[in-house]
């Protein structure tokens, strides 16, 4: 349906107009099968044509380049073709994650190609099961948005987090509560968080240290004015400390009756074992020397002893119930009027990505017609090619008298898509002008293409002016068109 809004100067109204149109292009305009349910059984008849315009266009000597949108659809299709390749699919199959991969670009503004590259990695990394994969997606796409970093930084965090964690079943959304929830009591960034929780999260985890202590711990030190990268340091070096003690060190703890091992963070938890710590050395810099004598190590510690260890525990507390976190961040993020901007761009850009990836098999069997037909003929003979190509222009009228039945979905585009065509079929013209002049071709041969260059000059004359006169001007002019072109 057509979508119709007027942007005013005030703000308010500007955000919520940019939401209308959003929401009209989610529904006219959505991925996959759907971006293309609402057009009728005359898009098939465009689909050989279409083929054969964009696979022609590949070929540098007669157009140049493709569209945005085809180099779009084919880098994207690319990009699918490797996931295939460290994970099988179906044709069938392989459609519809392509059209998932551009509802979730729709949805949070990410680009599609960019959804791709991450789904890559996400399966590349281990995750198994299409759905899971996808739904790793989705969050990472979440946290994105909230956390202004691009897709792939959040979902190689999420992953991470979750295969360092996998044996206390971890999720991707309880990764992702707790991230934003460091961020919110830290003085730290999720693109921080993700540079540097990798380092010390293995080690974490198998020495009983909880992701939420962990990510609680890293919250803590940042506050304490520690830069992220180094806050991860120290609280490796300090549970590398309690994982392979020194030999002075187990003799100090005995010595002051402290359980100095993984097992004492397994059963008590990270914040009492460090609370046993500094309650029994009273906090003594030297003391707590003789238990880590790293310096990295002794340096998070004390940071944490000679801190407000109360809110020490309180952040603790709060990062294990982070639950909505992600969700309340994104929110702020997605009433913004640049997101809202930046989603309707994308979902401009994706619709017409989407169009030609359902269309990628016509697509590829032209360009596959047209590589074998110069293997085997020689590119003096693209000239008949062209031909081909000029006569086909009879299909693409007949799909054009069907437009009609389709024109409230598609509006003024039948008529920029003919002007469209018209262009191509001028530029196949002209280059046969030039082809005929280097084999030498008969004044009669260059005379008829001459006049079916007028022709076609006449017909893109008057599909410029009928652009203000609705689609029954530019149905007349199209039906015309077909009988000048055919007529010579």
């Amino acid at each position: 349906m057509a979508i119709k809004a007027v942007i005013r100067l005030d703000g308010t109204q500007a955000i919520k107009t940019i939401k209308t149109l959003n929401k009209g292009l989610e529904k006219t305009g959505d991925t996959g099968k759907k971006s293309i349910g609402g057009i009728t059984s005359a898009m098939k008849v465009f689909q050989g044509v279409i083929g054969a315009q964009i696979a022609l266009k590949s070929l540098t000597a007669l157009s140049g380049a493709f569209t945005d949108a085809g180099r779009n659809a084919l880098e994207f299709g690319q990009t699918v073709q490797e996931i295939n390749s460290i994970a099988p699919r179906t044709a069938e199959a392989t459609l519809i994650l392509k059209n998932e991969l551009i509802a979730l670009s729709n949805e949070f503004g990410g680009s599609a190609q960019n959804n791709a590259r991450a789904f890559y990695n996400i399966v590349s990394a281990g995750v198994k099961g299409t759905t899971k994969q996808l739904q790793t997606l989705e969050i990472a796409n979440k946290a994105a948005v909230a956390g202004l970093v691009d897709i792939d930084t959040s979902a190689r965090v999420l992953v991470a987090s979750v295969n360092s964690y996998a044996t206390s079943n971890l999720t991707a959304a309880q990764a992702s509560d707790i991230l934003f929830n460091t961020v919110k009591e830290g003085i730290t960034t999720f693109g921080e968080l993700a540079d540097n929780i990798g380092t010390v999260a293995p080690l974490a985890s198998a020495a009983g240290v909880k992701f939420s202590e962990l990510s609680g711990t890293l919250a803590f030190l940042t506050k304490s004015g520690i830069r992220t990268d180094k806050a991860a340091t120290q609280l490796r070096a300090t549970i590398t400390g309690v994982i392979k003690p020194s030999e002075g060190a187990k003799k100090a703890a005995k010595d002051m009756g402290i359980e100095f091992s993984t097992s004492a963070i397994k059963s008590k938890g990270f914040g009492a074992f460090l609370g046993d710590i500094i309650k029994k050395t009273g906090g003594s810099e030297k003391a707590l020397a003789k238990l880590f004598p790293n310096v990295r190590a002794l340096s998070g510690v004390i940071s944490i002893a000679k801190g407000d260890f109360n809110d020490f525990n309180r952040i603790l507390e709060s990062t294990a119930n982070a639950s909505g976190s992600t969700a309340d961040a994104l929110k702020t993020i997605q009433e913004s009027a640049a997101f809202q901007q930046k989603k309707l761009a994308r979902q401009l850009e994706n619709f017409g990505t989407s169009v030609l990836t359902n269309f990628e098999e016509p697509i590829a069997d032209a360009l596959k017609q047209i590589n074998e037909f110069i293997g085997d003929k020689g590119l003096l003979l693209v000239a008949d090619a062209i031909n081909f190509i000029i006569d086909s222009f009879q299909n693409f009228s007949t799909a054009a008298s069907t437009i009609q039945q389709v024109w409230n979905f598609l509006q003024s585009g039948a008529n920029d898509a003919a002007l469209a065509y018209n262009d191509f079929l001028l530029t196949m013209v002209d280059t046969q002008i030039a082809i005929n002049n280097v084999k030498g071709a008969s004044d009669e041969e260059i005379f008829a293409l001459q006049e079916r260059r007028f022709a076609i000059k006449q017909v893109q004359k008057e599909l410029k002016k009928a652009k203000l006169r609705g689609m029954d001007a530019i149905m007349s002019i199209l039906s015309e068109y077909r009988e000048q072109v055919t007529a010579h």
